[in-house]
């Protein structure tokens, strides 16, 4: 259970791994964000500084003294923070960053896609939660496609919310835009729900090979590498195979996991096996 206490310290712990400090400008955002007063955002650096320091040791600068230099939490820089954050509410690095710098200093440059209809999202949503099949009207870039589907997963890739399911007319698992479905009706009875349980590309997991822009042509070689090669500006990341078509222009190669990260244990890497 994530209690109050545990999501503000989360808020912390971000302004720590992605800024390197948690100092006067940051308590005046944390004070705002939470509605504290200054001395309970004192109490608060207190007690998160012993908590967190008893979780990774000792990673703030300190004075002769002992004490925090400058009544602030510093990040040594020598210091090496454990990967899973400590307070599981830490928030994600975009959403920290228009908190703290706002919109003068964090921009969002991508191309703003279409919201879908809350109407449809509400239908989508029950339909998934009640294991009911949707019968859905479809923008088919000017004329509309009918389909019943039973949707399973509704994710968000490059800016667009997508709902996977299994079409019953093509017998296949697909990705529908939500901002495309112009109808939905829920449909009990039409044909019986097929879950996810059948859908390989979403259960199984690829580990995808990024190459940064600085790698040049020469080390293609490197594109199914182990993670020591990360230094040759390439990093390796998990994704469902289905969300691979999506990927494509940011990828140089991908191999499967033959014992994919779960779910409920996100932080266990198994070795690989090409495919």
């Amino acid at each position: 259970m994530v209690t109050k206490r545990n999501l503000s310290f989360g808020w912390v712990e971000a302004a720590i791994r992605y800024g390197g400090v948690f100092g006067a400008a940051e308590k005046i955002v944390y004070r705002e964000i939470f509605g504290l007063s200054e001395p309970t955002v004192s109490r608060h650096q207190a007690e998160f500084e012993a908590l967190f320091e008893q979780a990774c040791g000792p990673v703030f600068l300190r004075d002769e003294e002992g004490r925090v230099q400058g009544g602030r939490l510093t990040l040594d820089e020598s210091a090496t923070l454990p990967e899973a954050p400590v307070f599981s509410s830490i928030p994600r690095l975009e959403r920290w960053l228009d908190d703290m710098l706002g919109s003068r200093g964090y921009v969002e440059a991508d191309l703003r896609q279409p919201d879908p209809n809350l109407a449809v999202v509400r239908t989508v949503v029950r339909a998934i939660r009640t294991e009911t099949p949707l019968l859905v009207t479809v923008d088919g870039g000017g004329r509309e496609q009918g389909r019943l589907v039973s949707p399973h997963a509704i994710f968000r890739i490059k800016g667009r919310f997508l709902m996977r399911g299994y079409e019953h007319l093509t017998m296949q698992y697909r990705d529908t835009a939500l901002a495309r479905i112009t109808r939905v009706v829920l449909a009990p009875g039409t044909e019986p729900y097929r879950d996810a349980r059948l859908d390989e590309a979403w259960k199984r997991f690829s580990t995808v090979v990024t190459r940064s822009s600085d790698a040049g042509p020469d080390d293609e070689v490197y594109a199914f590498s182990d993670k020591e090669d990360e230094d040759e500006g390439y990093g390796e990341i998990q994704v469902r195979e289905a969300f691979l078509p999506y990927l494509r222009d940011e990828i140089v190669g991908s191999y499967l996991d033959t014992d994919p990260v779960s779910k409920g244990d996100p932080g266990r890497k198994s070795k690989p096996g090409r495919s």
